[in-house]
């Protein structure tokens, strides 16, 4: 994971006892770790796949949810204490806790097992259309050669 961005999270535990896991928010408290908002993003972006794994890695931590006034999406908040925690987001940030609450985990969604070979219109278009044009005496120009001509070199 990118080291900013765990730089970034150890210090907020160990100043205000949270991290709002946001590049916006990141940036706003820590301009000192990235020089411009995008470098800010493209480091989080980069951590996601890896940052449920280092969160796990440190001890007593929980996660939650949150949303401030000033964004449009939810944020991940990991902290350690939840004794005043909104009242703390709130003077750490700046902003106000429209939502805050534990994290919504993903439903598996299901995907209907279709057995090979049960494909009910197997390469229809492409054989109904081919029929057609041969009722109408069209040639298939679409129809594409399996095997192309060599071309002759002169060597």
């Amino acid at each position: 994971m990118n080291s900013n961005v765990q730089r970034y999270i150890i210090e907020q535990l160990a100043m205000t006892g949270f991290a709002v896991l946001a590049a916006r928010i990141a940036f706003k408290l820590r301009p000192d770790i990235w020089t411009t908002r995008l470098n800010c993003g493209s480091d989080f972006n980069e951590a996601i796949p890896k940052l449920k794994q280092y969160l796990g890695s440190l001890l007593d931590l929980q996660i939650f949810e949150i949303e401030l006034a000033g964004s449009i999406d939810s944020a991940r908040l990991a902290t350690r204490s939840t004794d005043n925690l909104i009242a703390r987001i709130q003077w750490v940030t700046g902003e106000a806790v429209k939502r805050f609450g534990p994290v919504a985990e993903p439903k598996p969604v299901a995907v209907p097992a279709v057995a090979q070979g049960e494909d009910p219109i197997p390469n229809y278009a492409c054989e109904e259309r081919t029929r057609r044009l041969a009722e109408l005496g069209l040639p298939d120009n679409l129809r594409r050669p399996t095997s192309f001509p060599r071309k002759h070199s002169s060597l």
